[in-house]
């Protein structure tokens, strides 16, 4: 079955901006000693979330969109 348009878009978009995750993650990891894994996973759901929700039509760049997404996971 083939992806559909918009899940394709938001997968690319996703596979592209994974490494914008890890620095956070590391961040985070280092202040509060949780598990960079788990931190990182929480924040690649976050991105998804950002990749959902954002719009091609916005003024603003996806990274500058997405990062407080992954840290709002993160740090939830």
């Amino acid at each position: 079955m083939a992806l559909t348009r918009p899940l394709q878009r938001r997968n690319n978009r996703v596979e592209a901006n994974l490494l914008l995750v890890d620095p956070l993650a590391a961040r985070y990891a280092r202040c509060t000693g949780e598990s960079f894994e788990d931190l990182r996973q929480v924040g690649r759901l976050g991105l998804i979330r950002a990749a959902e929700r954002y719009r091609d039509a916005a003024a603003v760049p996806f990274t500058a969109f997405a990062r407080p997404h992954i840290r709002g996971a993160i740090l939830h």
